[in-house]
């Protein structure tokens, strides 16, 4: 709900502007604005639900991962069987994570996402603010007003 919220009002206004339908506004505006966030809200949720599953298999279930460890410690204390149920349950739920992840950097996705690096003094402020510029930009090539106002100048002769 508050992925919605966060919307830029810039990206509401343009698509009112397009004129577009109530389909395309939500499939071309919403649903890429708020996709970021409800990713990192699955990944959160689906580790809650990992331990909750867990957890009910400790109590009420006659099989899984939460079952066998408690048999095994019940059982004459088989340790062994306790840590081999540990680390299952661990590696699982990070495995889960990485999957979760890995969406995380589809590069559809990733457009809201923007990471900023800071550069040289702006030649039009003397108080000397840093311009920020995304690193794809420098990665592209794409001068920067430092650039523009600090390269070297070539002598005429």
């Amino acid at each position: 709900m508050s992925a919605v919220h966060n919307i830029p009002a810039v990206y509401l206004n343009v698509g009112r502007n397009f004129g577009l339908s109530t389909a395309d506004f939500i499939s071309r505006v919403l649903y890429p604005a708020v996709v970021p966030q409800l990713i990192i809200g699955s990944r959160i949720t689906l580790g809650i639900a990992w331990l909750v599953v867990v957890a009910a298999e400790m109590i009420a279930v006659n099989s899984g991962l939460g079952f066998l460890i408690i048999d095994a410690r019940n059982a004459g204390n088989r340790y062994d069987l306790v840590i081999a149920g540990m680390v299952m349950i661990g590696t699982i739920g990070l495995l889960l994570d990485l999957g979760m992840r890995s969406l995380e950097r589809v590069k559809s996705f990733r457009w809201s996402i923007r990471r900023i690096k800071r550069v040289g003094r702006s030649c039009n402020d003397p108080a000397g603010s840093r311009r920020e510029v995304t690193n794809g930009a420098r990665r592209h090539g794409v001068r920067t007003r430092w650039h523009q106002c600090f390269r070297p100048r070539r002598h005429q002769s």
